[in-house]
């Protein structure tokens, strides 16, 4: 038997249920175990729930960001085991950037203090490596929000307007709901926009505003009420997102979703044969079949070999014995790894290609990326093109932060050059006021700026004496009539 994490059990994939398992249930572990105002960090144990959390932070004038539309029941566990995204995604990202450690219990027993460098080999992960008992949250100050609904009966001004909007950096969400959603919900059989600033530009404020927040924290459970229990997450870039919107115009499968980060959510009826043509049009279009609720049980059949390869990989490092939630994400038995040096194989071969599950994105966000997956096409494995693949953002990132510091070099190289010059040059100016009422004086400080100009242009070393006997009578001269100035000075003391 297996064993199988649970938190609130608010995961629309299947990740937290049970087929013949030993259910650990963590809703119990509830505890704020601490909170830093000075350093905006909260320290929680896994069964903590979101709202209760944000609750307490705002006592601080603090907030956990990643916030999400099961904030009643999702815990902090659960979160991070999925990598949840909350609405506000374009300008927050995802939970993983948001926890600086975590306490974890692998499939062999081990208690494991996770680094923030290695929460990606538990966060995403969906308990499939470990049970996440404890983390260590970074806070934000809770600014201040007001929104705008912006509407249109044409799809391309829609898009025009969200690209414009996805460059503005006070924007936290961006939300579409399409002219059936609009009309299920009682608005005019139109396309919505609901924008979301952390700023005074929206119109909607004050009450109105968390009015339209809870409206749109609603959405799917009223669309719910009406008949339309299935939700699914694609993802695309916003220059595919259009054909995908046309394709469930011309279906008749009504929609909304965070235009931000490109998650459309097309609903569906119970039995719909609709949603299954719809996920392969999204693997067709170069899409993702998951870009927000995970993978569960219910998205296995769409993970492609070299995304199943990752997973399985990343499982038998924590979890040799196969005793964390059997069935998720990928479907692995013992007949796949059958002795302990078999295991030990595949943890070095995992060492030598550098993939230990730390990427910033989730395994099975690979698919992201435009390289062709299949052998014999360029004469290349998929195995070897991961690792050219990683080998090129690494030398390209090592390129980078060598050009940085060299350019900072030169910027301070230049900086005490100036600063040198200044104080090599500073004694030949320290004359008495008596002498720069004379003609000698403006001479002096003529021939100084020829000699400064020449030090700027041709790099001229200050510290040596002048070669030219022009400039040597003139250093005489300046020292000479310093040494006068001083001697009558004393006498007139005297």
């Amino acid at each position: 038997m297996d064993i199988v994490p649970r938190g609130g059990g608010s995961n629309l994939r299947g990740s937290c249920v049970p087929n013949n398992s030993i259910i650990l249930d963590l809703s119990k572990m509830d505890k704020i175990l601490d909170i830093d105002v000075e350093r905006k960090t909260a320290d929680v144990e896994a069964g903590v729930i979101l709202e209760d959390l944000n609750s307490e932070l705002e006592k601080f004038n603090l907030e956990f960001p990643v916030d999400t539309l099961s904030k009643e029941i999702c815990t902090i566990g659960g979160m991070i085991a999925t990598n949840a995204a909350g609405s506000r995604e374009i300008k927050y990202g995802r939970m993983r950037n948001w926890v600086e450690e975590l306490d974890a219990i692998d499939g062999k027993g081990n208690f494991r203090k996770v680094s923030k460098n290695d929460v990606s080999d538990f966060s995403g992960m969906e308990g499939l490596t470990g049970v996440i008992i404890r983390a260590k949250l970074k806070l934000i100050e809770k600014p201040k929000r007001t929104s705008s609904i912006v509407q249109s009966d044409s799809i391309e001004e829609i898009i025009k307007i969200i690209k414009k909007l996805k460059l503005e950096r006070d924007v936290s969400i961006i939300d579409i709901l399409d002219r059936r959603v609009s009309s299920l919900l009682g608005w005019k059989y139109r396309y919505h926009l609901i924008v979301e600033f952390e700023s005074e530009r929206g119109k909607i404020k004050g009450e109105e505003y968390c009015k339209i927040n809870e409206f749109r924290e609603r959405i799917y459970f009223q669309l719910a009420s009406k008949e339309y229990y299935v939700l699914e997450d694609a993802r695309f870039f916003i220059d595919k997102i259009e054909d995908f919107i046309v394709y469930l115009e011309e279906e008749d499968i009504p929609f909304f979703g965070g235009m931000g980060i490109g998650v459309l959510h097309p609903c569906f009826k119970a039995n719909d044969k609709k949603r299954i043509e719809m996920l392969n049009l999204v693997r067709k279009l170069r899409g993702k079949i998951s870009g927000k609720f995970g993978i569960g049980i219910q998205k296995k059949e769409f993970l492609d070999d070299i995304e199943v390869e990752l997973v399985k990989r990343i499982k038998l490092r924590y979890d040799p014995g196969l005793k964390l939630n059997k069935g998720k994400i990928v479907d692995l038995s013992k007949e796949d790894i059958k002795t302990k040096k078999e295991i030990e194989k595949v943890q070095e071969d995992e060492e030598e290609i550098g993939f230990v599950g730390k990427a910033e994105e989730s395994l099975i966000e690979i698919s992201e990326t435009e390289e062709t997956q299949e052998e014999g096409l360029n004469g290349k494995t998929p195995q070897k093109e991961i690792e050219e693949f990683l080998d090129e953002v690494i030398k390209k990132e090592i390129d980078y932060m060598l050009e940085s510091v060299k350019l900072e070099k030169e910027k301070r190289e230049e900086e005490k050059e100036e600063v040198k010059i200044v104080e090599e040059v500073k004694p030949h100016l320290e004359i008495s006021k008596h002498e720069e009422e004379e003609d000698s004086g403006r001479e002096r400080v003529e021939n100084f700026d020829k000699l400064l100009k020449q030090q700027q242009a041709g790099r001229l070393n200050l510290k040596r004496p002048a070669t030219s006997a022009e400039e040597k009578a003139l250093i005489d001269r300046i020292l000479g009539n310093t040494l006068k100035s001083k001697s009558k000075e004393s006498e007139n003391d005297s």
